[in-house]
C-alpha cells in the first residue's frame, strides 16, 4: 500500500497537469503520439520550465523576438510552428540564443562570422537564411517533416527513421517511446512556450527591422528613431564595430515604444491592480466615488457636460450648478468640480424616474403570490421593497451597446427586453435612425458613477447624432489628398466624417472662437511640421488632440496641446518635473510630436498609419494593421480607401481637415499675435513682460508649462511672447 501511494503521488503531477495533444499538424504532415511519447515530450517541457529565468526573462524575450522570425518564415511560405526551432536546445540563462546551430551551418547558409561581425547572432538575416534552408528542402520531397528533421539529423538517419515511423500514403507519422531527441526537443519547446507566447502580452517594446542601415552607427540610427544608441547595440549583438559596412543588405532590430501617447495601453510589465477601489493615485481622478466619502472632486474631460457629469455621480445638473456657483452651463477642460456625495437614503427618493428604473429592473419572484377577492393578487416577497424602495449596496453601473452591422432600434429594444421609446428617452433620439458605431445607453448609472467614463464621453458624442450645421459647413468629398495620399471615400465613410464635421459647426459663435484660439498658434505649429519633414495636414491633429486648449486633461491622464502622457513625453525628449511641464508649452510639445510621428513613420511608410500610431500607439496600430490585413508588411502607398470600418481616430482627422481648412486659410482677427524665443538664464515671467512690452497676465496664459516664477537654466527653454495683433 505504501508502495502504491508513492506511485501515486510521483504521477499525480502528470495527470493533473494539462496533457500533451494526442495529435499534431506540421506543414502537411499529421503526428500521432502515442501515451509513453507525450510522457516524454511532457516531462521535457517541464524540465524547460523548471528554470527560474524561464518566466521571467526567457518567455519575454521570446515573445519579443518570434514575430521577427515568423515574418521571415511566412515570406517563404513556411508553416508558422517551425518559428519554435529557434528556441531549441538554448542552455543560456540570462538570454535565449536563436536557431543554436546557425554558427555551425553558417557557411551552408552563407552566412559571414568574423571578428566584428557575427550574421548568425542576427535574427533577421539567420531566419532569412533559415526560411531558405526548409524551403529548399521542402522542394526536394514536398514533405515538411523532412524539411524538419533535416535541421539536426543527416539524410541517411532521417530516411530510416521515417522508413520505420511514416505512413507516405496518409501522410502520418507515429511516435512511441523511441521518438529523436530533436523531435523530442522540438515538440516539448512547443508545449513549453506556446501557452504563454499566445496569450499576446504586450510589453513595454516591440521589435522592428530596419534595413536602411549600411554605412551607418547605431548612434546614427538611433538619433533617426530617438533612441539611445547603447540601447539598439544591446539587441545587435551581431555586430562589434563602428560602421555597418556595405555589400550587402543588413538589418537592424530597433526596440520600438509600445505605449500610445494619449491612450492607456496595457503592458505585460504592468502590477496586476488590486482588489481594492483606489490602489494608485491616477484612478482617483477618473474613476468612481466611494460610497462613503461625503465630497467628491470632478475634473472636466474634453467632451463632457454638465448633463454627464450629473448622469455620471446620479446627481442633477442644478446641484452641480449650486455646488460650483456656475453661472451657466459653461465648462472647460481641466475644470474641478465639487460633488456632494448624498447619502443612498437621498439618491433612493430624490427622483421617481430612477425609482421607476430600479424596479423595473430587479427580478420579481412568483412563487409567494396571495389572491384577494375581485381576482387581484399580490407578491407577498416583494411587496414590501417595491412598496419603499430600499436602494442596492453597490452603486449601479451604466450599461451601452455598440450598434453594429445590421441592427436597428427594434432589434437592440428586443435584446435587452425594453422598448424602443425608452431607447429613444434615454439617448434624446429624435428619430429611429442609427448608425454603425453609434453607442446607446440602455441603462443609466444610479448611486453613483460608471467604471470607465470613457464610454460615457463616447456615447454622448453621439446623441444629437440629427443636430444640423452651420450653413457654411463644408460637404464631404468622394477624394481627398492628405499627406501625399489620395483618398477614395465610400459613400458610408462619406457620411460618418459628415456627421463629425456636424457637430464641429454646430454653433457658430463657438466655432468661430475656436478658429480665432488655433489661428494664434498655427503659424509656430507651421514652422516646426515644416523644419521637422512632416507633412502640413498634421497640424489640425492637435485640434483634434486637445482644440488648442494648454491645460486639457483626458481620461487617461494625457496633458497639453498634443495630449502626451507623462511615460510618452520624456521618452521623447520633453521635461517633466516641479518647475516645468513641456507638454503644456506649444513649441517643445510640436518638437516631441514630430519625433514620435517620424520614428513611427520609418517603419510605416505611411502618413495615415503613423497617424493613427499617435492614438493606438505602436504595438497597436501593428496589431490592428495586422488584423486587418492579411499578411500585412508595412509598404509606401499614394491611393487608399476611406469605408466604415477604417477606424474612427483617421476618420475624425479627416472631419477636422475639412472643417478647419478653409476658414484657417482665409484671415482671422486674433487678439494677439505668437512669437517664441529660447531663455537660457535664470529670469522670471515679470522681468520677460517689462522687457518685451506685453501684458504680464497674458504672458503668464501662455506660458502655463512653467510651475514657479523663475524659468530654470538648465538647458534653453521656449519661451511663447504674445504680441498684439
Amino acid at each position: 500500500m505504501a508502495f502504491l501511494c508513492v506511485c501515486i503521488f510521483v504521477q499525480s503531477p502528470t495527470i493533473q497537469a494539462k496533457p500533451v495533444p494526442q495529435t499534431w499538424k506540421i506543414g502537411n504532415i499529421k503526428v500521432k503520439l502515442s501515451y509513453q511519447a507525450r510522457l516524454k515530450i511532457k516531462k521535457e517541457a517541464r524540465y524547460i520550465q523548471a528554470s527560474p529565468f524561464f518566466r521571467t526573462n526567457k518567455v519575454r524575450l521570446a515573445s519579443l523576438h518570434l514575430p521577427l522570425v515568423a515574418q521571415e518564415l511566412r515570406a517563404h511560405k513556411v508553416p508558422d510552428i517551425f518559428k519554435y526551432v529557434a528556441l531549441v536546445n538554448n542552455p543560456s540563462r540570462d538570454s535565449i540564443k536563436f536557431w543554436n546551430d546557425a554558427q555551425r551551418m553558417a557557411p551552408m547558409l552563407g552566412l559571414r562570422v568574423h571578428a566584428l561581425l557575427d550574421e548568425s547572432l542576427n535574427i533577421v538575416m539567420t531566419s532569412k537564411a533559415m526560411a531558405r534552408f526548409f524551403h529548399k528542402r521542402y522542394k526536394n520531397r514536398y514533405n515538411w517533416m523532412v524539411s524538419l528533421l533535416s535541421y539536426a539529423m543527416s539524410s541517411s538517419h532521417a530516411n530510416n527513421f521515417l522508413r520505420k515511423h511514416y505512413n507516405y500514403r496518409a501522410k502520418t507519422l507515429k511516435l512511441d517511446k523511441d521518438i529523436p531527441r530533436f523531435l523530442l526537443s522540438f515538440l516539448a519547446t512547443v508545449e513549453a512556450y506556446r501557452p504563454s507566447i499566445e496569450q499576446k502580452k504586450r510589453y513595454s517594446v516591440t521589435l522592428i527591422r530596419y534595413d536602411l542601415v549600411n554605412n551607418k552607427s547605431f548612434a546614427s540610427i538611433g538619433r533617426e528613431f530617438s533612441i539611445p544608441a547603447s540601447t539598439i547595440q544591446r539587441y545587435n549583438a551581431w555586430f562589434r564595430g563602428k560602421v555597418i559596412p556595405k555589400g550587402r543588405k543588413y538589418y537592424v532590430v530597433i526596440p520600438m515604444p509600445t505605449f500610445s501617447p494619449s491612450r492607456n495601453i496595457k503592458v505585460a510589465s504592468r502590477v496586476k491592480p488590486s482588489h481594492k477601489r483606489f490602489k494608485n493615485n491616477t484612478a482617483k481622478k477618473y474613476a468612481a466615488a466611494p460610497a462613503n466619502l461625503k465630497q467628491a472632486q470632478h475634473i472636466v474631460s474634453r467632451g463632457e457636460t454638465l448633463y454627464s457629469i450629473a448622469q455620471l455621480y446620479g446627481v442633477s445638473v442644478y446641484a452641480l450648478k449650486k455646488w460650483n456657483a456656475l453661472p451657466n452651463n459653461r465648462l472647460n477642460a481641466g475644470q474641478k468640480l465639487q460633488i456632494n456625495m448624498q447619502s443612498p437614503s437621498k439618491l433612493a427618493t430624490r427622483s421617481s424616474k430612477l425609482r421607476l428604473v430600479a424596479a423595473a429592473n430587479r427580478p420579481v419572484s412568483r412563487k409567494r403570490t396571495k389572491r384577494y377577492a375581485g381576482g387581484t393578487s399580490i407578491n407577498k416577497s416583494n411587496y414590501k421593497k417595491l412598496r419603499k424602495y430600499q436602494p442596492r449596496r453597490k452603486p449601479r453601473t451604466a450599461v451601452t451597446h455598440l450598434v453594429k452591422s445590421g441592427e436597428n432600434l427594434y432589434r437592440i429594444s428586443r435584446k435587452y427586453n425594453m422598448s424602443v421609446a425608452r431607447i429613444k428617452t434615454l439617448n434624446q433620439m429624435r428619430d429611429d435612425r442609427v448608425f454603425v458605431g453609434k453607442r446607446l445607453i440602455i441603462r443609466p448609472a444610479v448611486s453613483g458613477s460608471i467604471d470607465n467614463p470613457r464610454d460615457l464621453q463616447m456615447h454622448t458624442a453621439w446623441v444629437n447624432h440629427t443636430s444640423k450645421a452651420a450653413s457654411t459647413s463644408p460637404d464631404v468629398p468622394a477624394t481627398m489628398y492628405v499627406a501625399g495620399m489620395k483618398l477614395r471615400l465610400t459613400a458610408y465613410a462619406q457620411r460618418l466624417i459628415q456627421h463629425d464635421i456636424n457637430q464641429l459647426t454646430a454653433q457658430p459663435r463657438f466655432f468661430k472662437k475656436k478658429l480665432a484660439r488655433v489661428q494664434e498658434y498655427m503659424p509656430i505649429i507651421k514652422s516646426i511640421l515644416g523644419k521637422e519633414g512632416i507633412p502640413k495636414d498634421f497640424r489640425f491633429l492637435p485640434i483634434l488632440e486637445s482644440s488648442m486648449i494648454a491645460n486639457a486633461v483626458s481620461t487617461s491622464n494625457a496633458v497639453g496641446y498634443w495630449q502626451f502622457k507623462k511615460d510618452a513625453a520624456l521618452e521623447v525628449g520633453m521635461q517633466i518635473d516641479d518647475k516645468v511641464d513641456e507638454r503644456l508649452n506649444i513649441v517643445a510639445a510640436t518638437s516631441g510630436a514630430t519625433r514620435y510621428l517620424n520614428r513611427n513613420h520609418l517603419f510605416f511608410q505611411n502618413w495615415l498609419h503613423t497617424l493613427l500610431s499617435f492614438n493606438l500607439g505602436f504595438a497597436g496600430t501593428q496589431v490592428y494593421l495586422e488584423d486587418r490585413y492579411m499578411n500585412y508588411t508595412p509598404t509606401a502607398t499614394k491611393e487608399m480607401t476611406i469605408d466604415g470600418n477604417t477606424h474612427w481616430y483617421i476618420r475624425r482627422f479627416l472631419a477636422h481637415k475639412l472643417a478647419f481648412e478653409k476658414p484657417l486659410n482665409s484671415y482671422i482677427r486674433t487678439p494677439h499675435r505668437l512669437t517664441h524665443f529660447n531663455n537660457s538664464r535664470k529670469a522670471t515671467l515679470q522681468q520677460i513682460a517689462r522687457s518685451r512690452g506685453v501684458d504680464f497676465q497674458v504672458l503668464r496664459k501662455y506660458n502655463q508649462w512653467l510651475k514657479t516664477w523663475q524659468i530654470p537654466d538648465e538647458k534653453s527653454y521656449p519661451v511663447i511672447v504674445p504680441l498684439k495683433n
